[in-house]
């Protein structure tokens, strides 16, 4: 995570790859997501990332991200331009679950589903 120390912030090396990759990545989305896509990225990953670190040491985390956004690009690919944030954000939560989920044993995958739904339940963007 971030630390600041004397005003001045730290970053892990993983951090700044992913925060760089991501970024990147979503100046290619289509413009009508971007913005949904960029505040579903900065107010989950860094959670979703921790947890990956904690619990699948193993795990490359630039593999999981990457299969992320392949999975994400796949289903805006499937969603119309006029439709609300929340589908945009169901396919943020099916992308990171299924990522996730592939690369863990059932309990574990048990224990990030339990997981996801007490810190992301879904509707942060429509229940406001």
């Amino acid at each position: 995570g971030v630390v600041v120390r004397l005003g001045i912030t730290v970053l892990r090396q993983s951090d700044v790859e992913w925060l760089s990759i991501t970024g990147n990545w979503i100046k290619t989305l289509p413009l009508e997501h971007q913005n949904v896509v960029d505040y579903l990225c900065d107010a989950h990953l860094p959670a979703i990332l921790m947890w990956l670190r904690k619990h699948c040491k193993n795990a490359s985390e630039l593999n999981v991200l990457g299969t992320v956004q392949v999975t994400i690009e796949a289903l805006l690919n499937k969603i119309k331009h006029n439709d609300s944030p929340k589908a945009v954000e169901q396919a943020f939560a099916y992308a990171c679950l299924w990522s996730l989920g592939a690369i863990l044993s059932e309990q574990d995958a048990l224990n990030l589903m339990a997981w996801w739904k007490k810190d992301f339940p879904l509707s942060s963007l429509t229940d406001s």
